[in-house]
């Protein structure tokens, strides 16, 4: 098992089960399960203000490319928030 980085959050949304969430982890693995998703990388919120981020598969053989996808992440979370410059 690989490692699991683990750490606290600020203002948790109420902890209640997220269909949307079990929807795209069940896309995921579909597509994973098919070969189309070799590896991926992600950062997990749990219940008791608590997050887990995890590399896996291919994704770990490849962290400066992995890495190269950050900021389009970044990106993306500002727009949701609302922080865009």
């Amino acid at each position: 098992m690989f490692p699991c980085y683990m750490g606290e959050v600020v203002n948790l949304v109420p902890a209640t089960v997220s269909r949307d969430t079990v929807a795209e982890l069940e896309s995921l693995l579909a597509e994973a399960r098919r070969g189309e998703i070799v590896g991926f990388y992600y950062t997990a919120l749990h219940k008791g203000r608590r997050f887990s981020s995890h590399v896996v598969g291919e994704a770990r053989k490849a962290p400066t490319f992995m890495l190269g996808t950050i900021p389009g992440l970044s990106q993306y979370l500002l727009e949701l928030n609302g922080d865009e410059e």
